[in-house]
């Protein structure tokens, strides 16, 4: 590279071009060809081998042959050879009515001049568009109208342009410039690659892309990205050492490129678990007299603990801001008993804590705007078999620099990559014939897909029902119908494919209550354990989960455990005590196990029950003829059960710590699935269908029977 040094120009470097190939040719003129040997020194007399070689031979360039490389394809097709003759004005006529002529062809408007650009800028259904900005079609129609006009409209209606070209390099110069009127068309974004949605994945990116050959680059801001893998409409580029904040990323496929989009790359989202202030300076009292607190206040945290929302007044001496984000972080100093009033300004007042010391937590700081980071389908694989009908949810992942949610989205289009093989509808994906295909969103710039593969799937496997919700306390069936518990007051469901809402659970007090395991009868009804009450809340079905009553039992016996046989309720407690509760209400003690009920089971009047704590043991009796329970397997083959289900004399049991499904048939105990986050609740449809609730994971996956 050292004889480039130096060269500031093109004319310099033409200039040493010709220097060289005048040496070469001066060197050839030297040599004799000979057909064997091809070029060798002449040893022998002085003559000359012009005659022996071609023009095609000749190495030394056309200076013009260097600058045509700067111009358009196009431009120098249509005006190369003119340019070379000296017949300037011809050249620029020429290709300026190459523009021309492109406008139509990309418009099909048979029109010229100005009501062309015109049309094809502004009011032409297929208009030409390079951004966005309506602002642009007007600078689009002043740069062509001004162009065709000046330098191809004046010399086809003139025997002489007013404006002639008097040299070559001025005319050259009006090609580069016909070149990048070119170059404009091809940012048209319906012939430009184009992104239409992004989601990030760590240190990935992956785009969702039209018209992007094979050929395409990315680039983000001036710097190309690399590309890591490609499909026909995703492409997904390394980010790895990119900052975060606000780019700009742009397609670029030979001189077509497409607009640049603005994308938002995230490092830090905030955490998921936060406590922002919401309301300050609460009276707080010591007893449900209403004598006041004199020393402290109440501040309201709402937040996210492990992914569950929360809301609590605790006793502060603090001087919070309603918006500040704070830690979760108190002192020793005790304030005793600290009471409420419920609603504010009432004399009814409710107790929020026996004893309690004073929140100290300090200010982390004031979130920013919300912003949609990613979006997601939930879950994101999906097995079917053909007719079968499943719940996708859409999630919006949101932060504001501190704290980071997730919430769902509803009333978006949802396209499948081939209807013919699945139909999605207000949440619901049906499918129709056996194949794979994907789920596709694009929203607010963004982007998210599902992989979807409908067949015949093999008895016992698995495959997700739904994902990405909060800690799951318990499942159970009615009918087809799973119905699940996230420690929330809300009872949801999964009926037809649709996830839903099916009713909501009382609590002692706003701040207070959370449902855990769940159970059903055969009649429907929905029993709900709470973690405010020591007993169990039954919900009605023949009021159709309007009403609900409440089910303790004598003494301070804390229910642990439940199960139905029709629709007789079968409740374990705290002490190792077994109950049945009949409809009518009436309680009789059935049996006792050692320990406490961890879990139970019933199959017709055979009742099966895991005792605990540790060893755990799975125990049986007749509920019919109350005994001594059989324990049917040896402590410490287990492990950490934490439910089971039966089907008949066929029983899974869930091993938490393990993530293990087993089962038990004959005095022999078989897993059947592995690598589970945390499997706790068992539900089993009456099509042998078995669900699993993953309680680290926020899952349920079924088991194809």
């Amino acid at each position: 590279m050292r004889q480039f040094r130096g060269l500031v120009n093109v004319g310099r470097l033409l200039a040493l071009d010709a220097k060289k190939w005048h040496e070469i040719q001066q060197m050839r003129n030297r040599l004799v060809h000979t057909p064997a040997t091809g070029w060798e020194e002449e040893t022998t007399g002085t003559g000359s081998n012009d005659a022996e070689t071609s023009d095609s031979e000749q190495l030394a360039l056309d200076p013009l042959d260097v600058l045509f490389t700067a111009l358009r394809p196009e431009i120098v097709e249509a005006a190369g050879h003119q340019l070379r003759s000296g017949l300037f004005d011809d050249a620029i006529f020429a290709a300026y009515r190459r523009v021309e002529h492109d406008v139509q062809q990309r418009t099909g408007l048979k029109s010229i001049g100005d009501r062309l650009v015109d049309d094809a800028f502004k009011t032409a259904s297929n208009r030409i568009t390079i951004s966005a900005r309506a602002q642009d079609a007007d600078r689009l129609v002043e740069i062509f109208g001004g162009a065709l006009g000046l330098h191809k409209g004046d010399r086809s209606h003139k025997d002489k342009p007013a404006l002639p070209c008097r040299s070559r390099d001025e005319c050259f110069r009006q090609l580069a410039a016909a070149s990048t009127l070119l170059d404009l068309l091809d940012r048209g974004v319906d012939q430009a690659p184009a992104m239409i949605g992004y989601q990030q994945r760590e240190d990935r990116l992956e785009l969702s892309v039209e018209r992007a050959g094979p050929g395409v680059t990315v680039w983000m801001d001036d710097q190309p990205l690399q590309i890591r893998a490609r499909t026909a409409v995703t492409l997904t580029v390394d980010i790895a050492g990119v900052p975060a904040g606000l780019h700009d990323l742009y397609l670029v496929d030979g001189t077509k490129q497409g607009p640049a989009v603005p994308i938002v790359v995230s490092r830090d989202l905030g955490s998921d678990n936060w406590y922002r202030v919401d309301e300050v300076a609460i009276q707080l009292f010591r007893d449900d007299a209403g004598t006041l607190h004199p020393d402290v206040q109440g501040v309201r945290l709402t937040g996210l603990e492990d992914r569950l929302p929360i809301s609590r007044i605790v006793p502060t001496a603090e001087q919070y801001q309603v918006g500040d984000y704070v830690r979760w972080e108190w002192d020793s100093r005790v304030v005793g008993e600290v009471w409420t009033a419920q609603p504010p300004g009432t004399s009814k007042y409710v107790q929020l804590f026996d004893a309690s010391t004073r929140f100290t937590g300090s200010v982390i700081g004031a979130g920013q705007q919300e912003r949609t980071v990613r979006l997601s389908f939930e879950p994101p694989l999906l097995h079917l078999r053909r007719g079968e009908k499943a719940p996708v949810r859409v999630l919006r992942h949101v932060s504001n620099g501190i704290a980071s949610w997730t919430e769902p989205l509803d009333s978006v289009s949802v396209v499948p990559g081939d209807e013919s093989i699945v139909y999605y509808k207000g949440g619901v994906l049906t499918a129709k014939i056996d194949g794979t295909t994907d789920l596709r969103l694009h929203h607010d710039g963004l982007y998210c897909s599902a992989s979807v593969s409908v067949g015949a799937h093999l008895r016992g496997s698995t495959a997700e029902v739904l994902t990405a919700l909060p800690p799951i306390g318990g499942i159970a069936c009615i009918g087809d119908q799973l119905v699940v518990s996230t420690r929330q007051r809300l009872i949801s469901s999964v009926k037809e494919g649709k996830y839903a809402t099916l009713t909501s659970v009382p609590g002692r007090s706003s701040d207070t209550g959370r449902t855990d395991t769940i159970a059903a009868a055969s009649n429907g009804d929905l029993a709900v354990r709470m973690t405010d009450h020591r007993g169990v809340i039954v919900l009605e079905a023949v009021h159709n989960y309007r009403r609900s009553k409440l089910v303790e039992l004598p003494g301070s016996r804390a229910i642990t455990s439940m199960t139905w046989t029709g629709t007789t309720l079968v409740v374990g407690t705290d002490t190792g005590e077994v109950w049945r509760i009949d409809s009518t209400g009436d309680q009789t003690h059935v049996a006792d196990l050692t320990g406490f009920a961890i879990a139970l089971a019933a199959a017709a009047d055979t009742l099966y029950a895991i005792a605990g704590p540790s060893p755990r043991r799975l125990l049986k009796f007749d509920l019919a003829m109350p005994a001594e329970p059989e324990q049917l397997t040896e402590p410490g083959t287990l492990g950490d059960v934490a439910d089971v289900a039966a089907d008949g004399e066929l029983l899974y049991l869930t091993d938490f710590s393990a993530g293990r499904v087993l089962t038990f048939r004959d005095s022999e105990l078989r897993g059947i699935v592995n690598g589970l986050a945390n499997p706790s609740s068992l539900a089993l449809a009456p099509d042998g269908t078995l669900y699993v609730a993953e309680f680290g994971r926020g899952a349920v996956i079924r088991v194809f029977p």
